[in-house]
């Protein structure tokens, strides 16, 4: 069966109840995107309930967050509204390349190809690839990040990409916490970082982040890069004030 994950609910989690079903298996994880406002929704300062999405009453989960992790999650995209807007089917594209993407249902038969294994996290690895092309203003790259990152260094370095990114994920470790594997998501100017769960896909390793960019030359894009290579914390020294080991 297909999957068929509505806005506000968490696809992984989806999947997972309905794999834990002895007679069925989940063979597609398929989302539906609104092709007018997804370029808005990804950089979204309101939460769902602002926006009259929420899942529960108080739910605060922000709309660029739970936007992109949908579109992330998918292994088929279905849009909805006019279809002449290549500007947000770059973004689409960027955000997942590996997704299908479709107008009609029927565009979209056939395609099986969700995994399984994948865990019912949703830590689950960014899937945009160190390749994906400039298109409609759009840039995405994977940097490979130091490691034992400061904490100060990196809440200074995130503050410098937070206005300037439409998405910027990966996983990495902490000076202060080695052995925890943490995950930074940022999006629409706000921040996570939350630990990865002990079942997160292996795959997953530390040292990799994702950003995608609207707007920028692929010079300042580098450049965006430039505040995590100084985030790395070497012993004896002591940035904001000392690391706090």
């Amino acid at each position: 069966m297909t999957a068929i994950v509505p806005a506000g609910v968490c696809p992984q989690h989806i999947a997972t109840r309905i794999d834990a079903i002895p007679a069925v298996a989940v063979k597609g994880l398929r989302t539906v995107v609104d092709i007018g406002s997804i370029v808005s929704d990804v950089s979204s300062a309101q939460d769902l309930s602002e926006r009259g999405m929420a899942s529960f009453d108080g739910d605060q989960r922000w709309v660029a967050l739970t936007t992109i992790a949908l579109v992330e999650a998918a292994d088929q995209v279905l849009t909805a509204g006019e279809q002449d807007d290549n500007s947000a089917i770059a973004l689409l594209r960027h955000l997942n390349p590996h997704a299908r993407i479709g107008h009609r249902l029927v565009e979209l038969a056939g395609v099986c190809t969700y995994d399984r294994g994948r865990p019912a996290s949703p830590h689950t690895d960014c899937s945009s690839p160190p390749t994906a092309q400039p298109a409609a203003g759009y840039r995405s790259s994977v940097h490979h990040l130091p490691d034992r990152l400061h904490p100060h260094r990196l809440q200074d370095a995130v503050e410098h990409v937070a206005t300037k990114v439409i998405r910027a994920d990966g996983c990495l470790r902490l000076a202060t916490q080695p052995s925890a594997l943490m995950r930074l998501h940022v999006s629409a100017g706000m921040a996570s970082l939350d630990p990865v769960p002990t079942d997160t896909n292996p795959s997953r390793q530390p040292g990799r982040l994702t950003i995608t960019t609207s707007g920028l030359s692929q010079r300042d894009h580098d450049r965006l890069f430039t505040p995590f290579q100084q985030a790395t914390w070497e012993p004896n020294s002591t940035p904001g004030g000392g690391p706090q080991i």
